[in-house]
């Protein structure tokens, strides 16, 4: 971040002299009810300085901010989305109605700050503190609290989809809220009362209460200083039975899971996928798909079972366009949820061949061989793009220990499509003398029916690897 400056130091800083800005920046703005809209300052940096100006409506989105200090500051209605805030001090300032969405805050600290109807969604917090704060009417969803403490707080608060990782709590008073599909990641809290019927909706929340140590109560109608986790225990029987007969699957899955019965919560959660698709609730999607991270010992086999479970339910539906378009809002993470939140890795590869549209007996031979060379070694998918000549993508999902055969066999298998003797040898030392013969064979069956993989892209972990039949070197390999 020291040299954060000199990305803005380039030749497009200087087409437009200051003075003929101001002038645009003016014209512009005789257009708006809000003069402020047009920020003829975009991106600029501040670092070390005192902030305690009146930026009431201003567009300030997308600043920097580095060890600075927020006092007594009017932030009231200012627009502040996608700014990053570093090692800064927030003391009372007015944040009321402020836009401080997608924002950064690092090791920030809020003193004796009133949050109302304040817009957090899609933040990041990370060793944040909050002390002494009031949080009324915000909104705060798709966020993440990491390592942060709030001391001390009242919270009026909307929240869906946060995340709380090695959060503390710490005489905090929830109050009219819910936690509707939020996390609890090993957080702590002292002095707290959970509001009773939102326990069930949070990831991990029905299992913290039960198990914890921590001094917590739970709210209750009947006793002003709460519920003990003893005594809300007594009504999980209660809270089951109820979303039964509700068909409410999402919280009834939680219940299930905290109580270790995992062989209902697949059946919970078919049933609410089922109901999801029919209502067209199809955000609800990636909430059931998240509840699979916590069942214990679930295999990848099942993951894609689930998967192509909702495919071919979706299948079954006729559905509108416009219910397409929010579809696919969603089911690239509900794919992302099911492959890659596991234990085991996930291998991408992508395939340019030599076969043409109207080549199906090639296309079928090809996709024997993948599913020959893949058989019992992992969780996999084809995806054929119907590009002349065909390219294919293949998701992978196996445990460690036979990523790099299926990559060194994969890439055998390629070579020998082209010939590539160099890349034969490099590649068989990671393959035992039984998967190397039937590599072999597998490559040359490609090879006798006129099969060809021109070039081959490999992702695993962040390392690239491509092999293209027109390098010289053969192999080119890249590390993000």
């Amino acid at each position: 971040m020291e040299n954060f400056e000199l990305l803005f130091s380039n030749e497009f800083n200087h087409m437009t002299e200051k003075d003929d800005l101001l002038s645009i920046t003016h014209r512009l703005a005789s257009n708006m009810n809000n003069k402020y809209f047009f920020n003829p300052e975009p991106f600029k940096i501040h670092k070390s300085v005192n902030i305690y100006e009146n930026f009431e409506g201003r567009n300030l989105r997308q600043s920097y901010y580095q060890d600075c200090t927020f006092k007594e500051a009017n932030l009231a209605r200012t627009g502040l989305a996608g700014s990053i805030f570093i090692n800064c001090l927030f003391k009372p300032c007015n944040f009321i109605d402020s836009n401080l969405q997608s924002c950064d805050f690092r090791n920030c600290d809020f003193e004796k700050i009133t949050f109302e109807y304040t817009r957090m969604n899609k933040s990041s917090f990370y060793k944040t503190t909050f002390i002494d704060c009031t949080f009324k009417s915000v909104s705060i969803n798709d966020a993440i609290f990491d390592d942060c403490k709030f001391i001390n707080c009242k919270w009026t608060v909307s929240i869906e989809n946060t995340v709380f990782k090695d959060t503390l709590f710490n005489n905090v008073k929830f109050r009219s809220m819910n936690f509707e599909f939020a996390t609890f990641e090993n957080i702590k809290a002292i002095n707290v009362k959970f509001p009773f019927p939102t326990i069930p909706f949070i990831y991990n929340g029905l299992k913290y209460v039960l198990t914890t140590n921590d001094n917590i109560r739970i709210t209750s109608a009947q006793k002003p200083e709460g519920l003990t986790k003893e005594e809300y225990s007594q009504y999980i029987n209660d809270l089951e039975q109820f979303y039964v007969a509700t068909q409410n699957y999402f919280p009834l899955t939680n219940i299930y899971i905290a109580q270790e019965k995992y062989d209902k919560v697949l059946e919970a959660i078919i049933s609410g996928i089922k109901i999801a698709i029919q209502l067209r609730a199809f955000r609800m999607l990636k909430y059931y798909c998240k509840q699979i991270k916590y069942i214990n010992n679930i295999t990848a086999h099942q993951r894609q079972d689930l998967y192509f479970f909702i495919l071919n339910e979706i299948s079954l539906s006729e559905l509108e366009n416009f219910e397409k378009n929010s579809l696919n809002l969603y089911l690239p993470e509900v794919k992302n949820l099911l492959f890659t939140e596991t234990q085991n890795e996930i291998i991408q590869i992508l395939i340019d061949t030599n076969i043409n549209e109207s080549e199906f007996d090639k296309l079928t031979i090809l996709m024997s061989v993948i599913d020959k060379f893949l058989e019992n070694k992992c969780t996999y998918s084809i995806e054929l793009r119907h590009n002349s000549p065909f390219q294919g993508l293949i998701d992978i999902l196996s445990n460690p220990e036979n990523v790099q055969t299926i990559i060194a066999g994969f890439n055998l298998i390629v070579a020998l499509t082209f010939g590539c003797i160099g890349v034969v040898q490099n590649r068989h030392k990671k393959l035992s003398k039984e998967d190397e013969e039937k590599c072999k064979q597998y490559g040359n069956e490609l090879s006798s029916n006129g099969i060809i993989i021109n070039n081959v892209y490999i992702v695993n972990n962040g390392n690239i690897f491509i092999s293209n039949q027109n390098s010289s070197q053969g192999d080119i390999y890249l590390n993000k």
